[in-house]
C-alpha cells in the first residue's frame, strides 16, 4: 500500500478557498488506490473542523482518522 501526507494550508487550500486542481489531483490519487493524511503543525482547529472544512471544499469524504494534528500527536503521545 503507497501512503502520502499532504499539508493542508497552501497546498490543499488558502485560507477559505481550495487551490485550483487540487481537487482533480486528489481524486486522482485516490483513485489510484493510494491512501492520503491530510496533516498540519497548527493547532488552531480541531482535526474535526479541519475534516469538514476539507469536506466542505473538496466534496470529498474525508476519514477522520487521516487528519493529523499536533493535538492527534500530543493525545497519542500521552495517552499510553
Amino acid at each position: 500500500m503507497t501512503i502520502i501526507a499532504t499539508d493542508l494550508d497552501g497546498t490543499i487550500y488558502k485560507g477559505q478557498t481550495l487551490i485550483d486542481g487540487v481537487k482533480n489531483g486528489l481524486v486522482e490519487i485516490i483513485n489510484e488506490g493510494i491512501e492520503i493524511y491530510y496533516t498540519t503543525n497548527n493547532s488552531s482547529q480541531s482535526p474535526n473542523k479541519i475534516k469538514n472544512k476539507l469536506e466542505n471544499l473538496l466534496q470529498l469524504d474525508i476519514d477522520i482518522s487521516k487528519v493529523i494534528t499536533p493535538l492527534i500527536i500530543f493525545q497519542n503521545l500521552y495517552s499510553d
